[in-house]
């Protein structure tokens, strides 16, 4: 189960290395101004697979039919491409999660 921890903008002010902290082992933080939530701060990770979500929701790529393998994923320099190509392969049925990243 996800943990969200409230934290008001002053207090996020005083602890920001410790708040970052938090994130970093997984926790989802929403900063409050006056009670209501302004920003989420979550970790890296969680940022780009939703990214890749909404990308693949909103602009679905042509993938090819063959899957892919690891030197697809670890060719790629930039991370947020490597998530947004293995979430929308596994979304499309092209890759499962046992295949180790081979066809579905």
């Amino acid at each position: 189960m996800e943990i969200i921890q409230h934290v008001r903008k002053t207090d996020l002010a005083r602890n920001t290395r410790q708040i970052i902290r938090k994130v970093q082992r997984g926790q989802t933080i929403l900063i409050e101004n006056h009670g209501q939530a302004e920003v989420a701060i979550l970790d890296i990770v969680d940022y780009y697979i939703l990214r890749a979500l909404v990308a693949y929701c909103t602009h679905p790529p042509l993938l090819s039919r063959k899957g892919i393998s690891k030197d697809d994923i670890t060719g790629m320099e930039d991370p947020r491409s490597a998530y947004d190509l293995v979430l929308a392969s596994y979304l499309a049925g092209r890759i499962s999660p046992r295949s180790d990243f081979g066809i579905a």
